[in-house]
């Protein structure tokens, strides 16, 4: 008894691991995606437009 409590126990620890460390790398990504578009160079983009459309 246990020894199955002892893995359950495990297993139980296993997964809540592994649904902290998604948790932790999705909230990374959102808070990198955030930047990405906060910090997006717009006027390099209409920059490049503009020399894009003198040639």
């Amino acid at each position: 008894m246990a020894v199955e409590d002892s893995a359950y126990r495990k297993r139980e620890e296993l997964l809540f691991q592994t649904i902290r460390n998604v948790t932790s790398l999705l909230v990374a990504l959102i808070i990198t995606m955030g930047l990405v578009v906060y910090y997006r160079d717009s006027n390099g983009y209409y920059y490049q437009r503009e020399v894009g459309a003198i040639r």
